[in-house]
């Protein structure tokens, strides 16, 4: 006989997943659901995070086809967007009429998600839970909806609402305006909006507790006008895309170095120089791909993060898709403090084995948790360097991707 019991333990003993909860409610529902086993689980996965409580793309389905499941009281996250090419999104379910989902804390509603927008613009005081918002590939064409969504007085529950991503290229779309008129103070403790709205939202004094921003930056005056706001100096969080021009040139499908756009520097040059960032402590920065090579500003832009000083302060650094190579990559690591880096993200540049020379360099970083030098250029030589020259004590092995 299965002890569902000891199964379940074993499970949530173990680091929380999207997977390992779905581990959980795979055996709740082989053990028939028992109330004393619901109910532990239940108290059980309060500690971990609502992100990796989300039902699956098929519970959605189910729910839309009018079958539930007794574990939907576990559930804290949706994403209704289903990642499976020619499948058919299911619809966000309606709060009022589906008990199920009124307990969900966070939705993430994908890309290019019009019809699920309008569906939470119609219904989003009635998710009284739900404390995250997140979709991306906002076009012009959602301008009414977004409009409306930043005049409901149910905003001032949430703690995050991102608008906009740094994975988003600014080539094809015009983002909609942002603008919440007066009203009482927000609950938010991260935003990702364009610039312009960002300034417009920290100028209004509605959003004390922001922390952590996501931000694409698409003019040098933009830029300036950013900068210029006080209320930077108390994030501790800044996800940053300059999209201040474009080139869009490229081999044909050959790896290559990548296009490096004045206009970013210049934007970076403006924004580093003047922004006050002493509370950040963790920074990222995200270029945009171009075929098998990477666009945005170059190595101008990361001597001006460097000049700015707002390296030395950080735990967490990120650098991505930015056609930087060995010399500017080199400046950075010299600039951070390796006594209190705890995680170094360096992906997708155009990082050689001189990377790994200049890595090594540290000797050790007693603190480092994460180290991921994904799609670089590394070699066999520069693993070795890494291996035998950098002294990793605190590294964690990586987590599972999700599923």
């Amino acid at each position: 006989m299965i002890d569902f019991d000891a199964e379940i333990e074993q499970v949530l003993d173990g680091p929380p997943s999207r997977l390992a909860f779905r581990a959980v409610c795979a055996a709740l529902l082989r053990a028939g659901c028992p109330e004393r086993l619901v109910s532990r689980c239940e108290v059980r996965l309060a500690s971990w995070p609502d992100e990796v409580r989300e039902a699956s793309w098929s519970w959605l389905a189910a729910l839309k086809a009018g079958h539930s499941k007794p574990t939907w009281r576990l559930v804290r996250s949706l994403s209704p967007q289903s990642v499976r090419n020619g499948t058919v999104d299911p619809a966000l379910p309606d709060p009022r009429s589906c008990a199920e989902v009124r307990g969900v804390t966070r939705l993430d509603l994908g890309w290019y998600a019009s019809e699920q927008l309008e569906v939470l613009a119609a219904t989003l005081d009635h998710w009284e839970n739900l404390r995250s918002v997140r979709i991306g590939g906002l076009t012009g064409s959602d301008g009414e909806l977004v409009a409306r969504i930043a005049g409901h007085e149910a905003l001032t529950r949430l703690e995050s609402l991102s608008l906009v991503g740094v994975d988003e290229d600014m080539w094809h779309f015009k983002k909609p305006p942002f603008s919440p008129p007066e009203g009482r103070t927000w609950q938010l403790r991260h935003v990702g909006l364009r610039a312009p709205d960002l300034v417009h939202l920290l100028g209004s004094g509605r959003v004390p507790n922001l922390r952590s921003v996501d931000v694409l930056v698409c003019s040098a005056q933009e830029a300036l006008d950013l900068a210029a706001r006080p209320e930077l100096a108390r994030l501790d969080r800044l996800a940053i895309g300059f999209r201040c021009g474009k080139n869009g040139r490229q081999p044909l499908w050959k790896p290559y170095f990548g296009n490096v756009i004045d206009e970013d520097d210049d934007a970076a040059e403006a924004f580093f120089a003047r922004a006050d960032l002493t509370g950040l402590r963790s920074l990222v920065v995200r270029g945009t791909p171009m075929g098998l090579g990477r666009e945005g500003l170059g190595e101008r832009g990361v001597e001006a993060i460097v000049a700015g000083g707002v390296l030395r302060r950080l735990t967490e650094l990120t650098l991505e898709l930015l056609p930087v190579g060995d010399a500017a990559i080199a400046r950075v690591l010299d600039a951070i403090d390796a006594e209190r880096m705890e995680k170094l993200v360096l992906t997708d540049l155009v990082a050689t084995d001189r990377t790994a020379t200049a890595l090594a360099a540290a000797g050790v970083l007693p603190r480092l948790r994460h180290l991921d030098l994904s799609r670089c250029r590394l070699g066999a030589e520069g693993a070795r360097e890494l291996a035998a020259g950098v002294r990793l004590p605190a590294l964690e092995p990586p987590r599972p991707q999700r599923s």
